[in-house]
C-alpha cells in the first residue's frame, strides 16, 4: 500500500442555485496530503450528479499528479456502487457514469471505498470551503492550513491508543 494513494472526494449541492462544489483530498500511505482541490460546478441536477462530478474531479486531479494506483473513498453509496458494478446504467445518469467508468480505466490500480461522512471530513470541508472561492483551486504537496490541521488529526499516528 506504500505506492498507493487514497482519494477521498465530497461534494455539497445547493439545490436552490443549481450549483455544488467538489472537494478533493490525496494522501499517501502515511496519511500526508499530497494533492487537494477545490471547483464548483453551475446547473447541476441533484446531489447524486453533484457526488459524481466530485468523484469525476478526484481522478483527473490524481490523473494529473501523475498518480497510477489509487484508492477511492466517498460518502455516496449510490456513485461507489455505481463505480463498483459491471452493468450499463440505462438511467438518466447514465452518461455520467459512463464518463466515471472510463476516467477510471487510466490507472494501473483502482478501488473503490464506501466510507461514513465522518471518515470523510477533510473532502467535506473542502468542498464546504468552495462557496468561498468563485475559481477552481488545486493545491499539490499543501494544502489550506485548515485542510492540513484536519487531515493531521485522522492520521494514524495521531489516534490515540
Amino acid at each position: 500500500m506504500d505506492n498507493y494513494i487514497k482519494v477521498n472526494f465530497d461534494a455539497v449541492f445547493i439545490q436552490n442555485s443549481r450549483e455544488s462544489f467538489s472537494g478533493v483530498v490525496c494522501r499517501d500511505g502515511e496519511g500526508f496530503v499530497v494533492a487537494a482541490g477545490i471547483l464548483q460546478h453551475h446547473n447541476v441536477g441533484d446531489a447524486f450528479v453533484a457526488e459524481a462530478m466530485a468523484y469525476l474531479q478526484a481522478v483527473q486531479l490524481v490523473r494529473e499528479a501523475g498518480f497510477l494506483n489509487i484508492i477511492v473513498e466517498g460518502d455516496s453509496l449510490t456513485v461507489i456502487r455505481k463505480l463498483r458494478t459491471s452493468i450499463k446504467d440505462s438511467s438518466i445518469t447514465g452518461p455520467i457514469v459512463y464518463d466515471n467508468k472510463e476516467a477510471s480505466k487510466l490507472f494501473s490500480s483502482i478501488s473503490f471505498n464506501h466510507v461514513r461522512r465522518e471518515a470523510n471530513k477533510v473532502a467535506h470541508e473542502l468542498a464546504k470551503e468552495g462557496r468561498n472561492f468563485h475559481c477552481p483551486r488545486f493545491w499539490i504537496e499543501e494544502a489550506p492550513q485548515a485542510v492540513l490541521e484536519l487531515a493531521g488529526l485522522e492520521r494514524p499516528s495521531t489516534i490515540l491508543h
